[in-house]
């Protein structure tokens, strides 16, 4: 462009036969400073010829003498008007200022008065850094000597990464808050901006979002670049705030505010956010740009630093296998009506999953009437629900002598039944099948323990509410059931006989309160079979055959009936209401028939001893 104007110069001077020496001299400043440019990229990159400045040499050899013999040539006034006219554009040349693609510009101005409010970063025209910044290709004039302009690389956030940014000037912030809050700025990129509508110093709750590029003054922010959160798929995210209001007592988690899944600080705490833990959650399989200033968020990859009782089983979806129905266990809401009532269904939560529209809706802390089907799998927060895990599938008790391994079977507290017949001392082994409608799960949870609404929640196996019913419920039933066989029995050792019939699963039914005999809004019913069916000619109905043989004696142990058939096994943790046996005395037979209770408590019949 410098090469454009001497030779258009040159050409004018020809033309109107003006003096030449003007634009001689104009030649000659335009050629010293293109050696002197080139002589600086020659030291940052090294000799090339690119920056060899042999031809502007030879270039100042022609035009030095020429220019000396036109200013020769020329009347002072014409010297001095043209002296003049050089420093003028001399002036004009270092006043336009253009700034390198991927720069910005940091003006310093140098002479002046200062802001009173504003001493070190201004946005107004005054002495010191000022607040607004050049951009590329967008020349400006800045006299030389009252203005100083520095080039820096713009900011360019990794695509893994945010920006976090603190600004260096601004208001002072209330004592009461830890972060600044949002101010209209382009992102920061507005530094006048940002200083005239109120922004404050310190930490920021806005960042700058990953892969992109901006132009910000450094001198004003200084951005610090920190790994977004990933939650891996299959697991969840818990969020607690660092920032916001102070939550009332007796309230375990802060009102939920909607704001871009914790991405945008500023909607949360403008929307009345609070400190503490939140009731949404991060669902798994995806980024988020979250302030670490303002959330402490908690995965499976860092849940091991410090974060107390959680684990990394907490932080896993809730998945319900098939055979099972998962019993809720809600640890905020309302307080229950009754301490063994169940709550009521709730509308719009969707399974649990928005907790925040359970508790507006009125839904009640601790045992909840609506249950997670089999093949269920959701994403719920292990600070608001429990889930506790009753197996639905037909399962088999055994009463034998039990082992260390089998403690956390649903029979191990069920050991070998013993009875006294005309005084002697019988050990029968038995086994029954047990089976929990899924409406009846939430009761037995309820009546039989494992509903503690503090600590954590998330997925509980714990088998104690089952063994619990099992134990208490179906175990007493059975040994007074044989205990009134043995007293009402007459005869010899060898061959006992009882007349009437009993039915032992309808009143286990009703102590759980799983029939007619528990709440009137849980019906269920619970199967019980033997594992041999046969007909007894004196009963119409299909009957199960419990048999065990027991030697007649003190101490002595049944064995079992030849004739036992297994149809499944309780060795896994889970729950389930049913039973059936079968044992044979020493010379005697026992028979269960095959029983539904439902409604009317239609149980299994009592057991038939015949001589033989």
């Amino acid at each position: 462009m410098n090469l454009a104007i001497f030779l258009v110069g040159m050409t004018v001077a020809h033309l109107l036969e003006l003096p030449y020496a003007p634009v001689l001299v104009f030649g000659v400043v335009v050629t010293i400073r293109r050696m002197v440019r080139k002589d600086l990229q020659r030291r940052k990159q090294g000799r090339s010829w690119r920056n060899n400045w042999v031809l502007e040499l030879v270039l100042l050899v022609i035009l030095l003498p020429l220019a000396g013999q036109g200013i020769s040539k020329m009347n002072n006034m014409i010297v001095f008007g043209g002296i003049v006219l050089a420093i003028a554009a001399f002036v004009a040349w270092r006043s336009y200022r253009t700034v390198p693609a991927e720069h910005v510009g940091i003006v310093r101005r140098v002479q002046g008065r200062s802001h009173p409010e504003f001493r070190h970063i201004t946005p107004y025209n005054t002495r010191g850094i000022l607040a607004r910044a050049l951009l590329p290709d967008r020349p400006s004039w800045l006299l030389p000597l009252r203005y100083e302009v520095t080039f820096v690389p713009r900011t360019r956030v990794a695509e893994d990464k945010i920006g976090l940014v603190t600004a260096k000037e601004g208001k002072m912030r209330p004592a009461s808050r830890s972060l600044a809050l949002p101010v209209a700025c382009d992102s920061f990129q507005d530094g006048q901006a940002f200083l005239l509508n109120g922004g404050e110093q310190g930490r920021q709750v806005d960042t700058l979002a990953n892969g992109q590029a901006y132009y910000i003054n450094t001198e004003l922010f200084e951005i610090e670049q920190v790994d977004r959160v990933y939650v891996p798929p299959g697991t969840i995210g818990l969020v607690n705030a660092k920032a916001g209001g102070i939550r009332p007592p007796g309230r375990l988690f802060g009102p939920h505010v909607e704001c871009e899944n914790f991405q945008n600080g500023g909607l949360f705490l403008a929307g009345g956010g609070e400190q503490g833990r939140q009731l949404a959650i991060l669902q798994g399989g995806a980024y988020y740009n979250i302030n670490p200033a303002l959330f402490d968020v908690v995965t499976v990859n860092n849940v091991e630093e410090g974060r107390g009782e959680l684990t990394v089983q907490h932080l896993q979806e809730i998945s319900i296998p098939i055979g099972y129905t998962g019993v809720v266990i809600t640890l905020d809401g309302a307080d229950p009506e009754s301490s063994d009532g169940l709550g009521p269904r709730v509308p719009g939560h969707e399974g649990f999953r928005l907790p925040w529209v359970f508790i507006q809706n009125g839904g009640r802390r601790g045992v909840q009437e609506e249950t997670l089907r089999e093949g269920t799998v959701c994403a719920l927060n292990p600070y608001f629900v429990r889930v506790v895990l009753i197996p639905t599938r037909l399962l088999i008790l055994e009463w034998n002598d039990k082992t260390q391994a089998e403690y956390w079977n649903y029979d191990a507290h069920l050991d070998r039944i013993a009875v006294t017949v005309q005084g002697h001392r019988l050990f029968v082994d038995m086994s029954q099948t047990l089976q929990i409608p899924p409406a009846s799960a939430p009761i037995l949870v309820s009546k039989n323990g494992g509903s503690q609404m503090t600590g954590l929640g998330g997925l509980d196996w714990n088998p104690l509410p089952v063994q619990r019913f099992v134990e208490r419920v179906l175990g007493a039933i059975v040994a007074s059931y044989f205990n009134q066989i043995a007293a009402a029995a007459t005869g010899l050792p060898g061959g006992v006989r009882r007349d009437p019939r009993r039915s032992v699963l309808p009143g286990a039914q009703r102590a759980a309160g799983m029939g007619r005999g528990g709440p009137e809004h849980h019906p269920g019913r619970i199967q019980g079979r033997g594992s041999d069916t046969q007909r007894d000619p004196e009963e119409t109905g299909p009957r199960t055959d419990a048999q065990r043989t027991a030697r007649p004696g003190t101490g002595q142990r049944g064995t079992r009936g030849r004739h036992r058939r297994r149809t499944g096994t309780c060795r896994e943790p889970a729950h389930g209401p049913g039973t059936q046996g079968p044992h044979r005395g020493a010379g005697s037979e026992q028979r269960h028939g095959a029983g539904n209770a439902h409604g009317d408590h239609q149980g299994p019949r009592s057991a038939v001893h015949r001589r033989r």
